[in-house]
């Protein structure tokens, strides 16, 4: 029984021509990594009329929409925008959609779940990167 290792880090494509060094943060995860990276200690998730990752306060919040409603700078009250980083999200490029695409975004994937072994071969008949029991593969 084998399983797809990865996690949905970004669905779109991050245009740092469009936002310069800050880029909308679009997922859950890139929320709560920035936030963390800011200082916020407390983090809420929830259907917000807001959308996106945002600030309030000493709280950060994350709530899903559409792209276009996460990327807007314009927020209601005292509400401000959480921007990540250009370069945070590139490093993240390489793993979307619940798949890591390149050897690298895999065995970075694994060792974050804590697999400490890690096999790569192109003749595996499963493609792309995937574990079983407690070995990683790609």
């Amino acid at each position: 029984n084998f399983a797809a290792l990865g996690l949905l880090i970004s669905t779109s494509v991050v245009n740092a021509d469009l936002f310069g060094d800050e880029v909308p943060c679009l997922t859950e995860t890139e929320c709560d990594q920035r936030r963390q990276e800011l200082g916020f200690s407390t983090f809420y998730v929830d259907d917000y009329p807001s959308k996106g990752c945002f600030i309030k306060g000493k709280n950060a919040f994350f709530s899903e929409g559409t792209e276009a409603d996460m990327s807007t700078s314009s927020l209601p009250g005292q509400q401000e925008r959480l921007w990540c980083t250009a370069t945070s999200m590139a490093k993240s490029a390489l793993v979307t959609n619940n798949v890591c695409y390149t050897e690298e975004a895999c065995d970075a994937k694994r060792k974050e779940l804590g697999f400490t072994t890690f096999y790569v071969d192109s003749t595996y008949p499963t493609k792309g990167c995937f574990y079983r029991n407690d070995k990683a593969f790609f």
